[in-house]
């Protein structure tokens, strides 16, 4: 090719050069091309743009009104939730009945922990409590590095980091996971939906946990809700100093077969949609499968339902 104007060729040259080196992305683990549109789970519509993700997203927009106390709350299979005002919540109560539980579901307050490395790694869950910080139960937490292997969002090229490490007040085998502020999430996928304050104090609502036996095995285990209730703080022998501890009576811990409530939120159901009342205090010992060897159907549990600040959106 000939070239009679030596600067027009140059600029020609360094825009194709720049052009064939455009860079890719990576999300999750998974490559996109410059230029490529792709979804970002249920939420987001992205675009890949010289190695930068840029999303928009598909939930409609929300207009919030702050005289009519609302906030935005979320089903387990439900990926914008909906809006939820104190009026509307007044008239609804919480599920008194027994049943089945839920099986093979993906649980959206829940994060699978693995700290250490090799043989000595432990596995188990995490309560997320808002979008910045996770609670876990001290045992554990083994050596570092400490990595996450779900939900999906938390690995690949944005995973997740811990920033610091801190003492849950009152709870003094609860550690607190600080997050890096750099961490993406996307649009309401790690809100916590919290009770309102006249849900706290109910002792008839039906209580559920989270066996997470095969979910510490690998992240594309599903976890099972088993029903639980609210019991009296005898039964657990907790003191007066234990102003946040609460007992509760699990059923399902003495069937037979593999158990591992570590680390499970404590959840109530509220028309239908699930709250996060709590996280579940002690640990049991386990065997070589990350079964749970306590077969006692009474365990303790942070109740946090008064202690969350709810918040508001403007």
């Amino acid at each position: 090719m000939s070239c009679k104007n030596l600067l027009f060729c140059l600029l020609a040259i360094i825009g194709l050069t720049a052009a064939a080196t455009k860079k890719d992305c990576v999300s999750e683990g998974k490559k996109y091309k410059d230029g490529q549109h792709f979804q970002m789970g249920c939420q987001g519509s992205c675009t890949c743009s010289n190695g930068e993700i840029g999303c928009v997203s598909l939930c409609p927009p929300r207009a919030f009104s702050p005289e009519l106390q609302c906030h935005s709350v979320r089903k387990i299979d439900d990926c914008c939730g909906h809006d939820e005002c104190l009026a509307e919540m007044k008239k609804k109560k919480c599920d008194h009945t027994s049943g089945t539980g839920y099986k093979n579901v993906g649980d959206p307050w829940v994060a699978k922990i693995t700290s250490g490395t090799g043989r000595s790694a432990k596995r188990c869950l995490g309560t997320i409590m808002d979008r910045n910080s996770i609670f876990v139960h001290e045992d554990c937490l083994g050596q570092d590095p400490i990595t996450f292997t779900y939900p999906a969002s938390a690995t690949g090229s944005n995973r997740w980091a811990v920033k610091q490490k801190k003492q849950v007040p009152f709870t003094p085998h609860i550690k607190e996971l600080v997050l890096e502020d750099t961490i993406t999430f996307l649009p309401k996928l790690h809100e916590v939906n919290r009770p309102w304050s006249h849900f706290c104090d109910d002792k008839q609502c039906q209580m559920f946990l989270i066996n997470g036996a095969e979910a510490v095995k690998g992240p594309k285990s599903e976890t099972e809700y088993v029903l639980a209730k609210r019991v009296d703080k005898s039964k657990c022998n907790i003191g007066n100093n234990e102003p946040q501890i609460e007992c509760m009576e699990i059923p399902e811990a003495t069937r037979p077969g593999c158990t591992n409530f570590d680390g499970s939120p404590v959840l109530t159901k509220i028309g239908d949609s699930f709250y996060v009342m709590g996280f579940l205090e002690s640990v049991s010992p386990k065997n070589n499968l990350m079964c749970d060897t306590n077969v006692n159907k009474y365990r303790k549990y942070v109740n946090t339902c008064n202690r969350i600040k709810l918040d508001r959106a403007n």
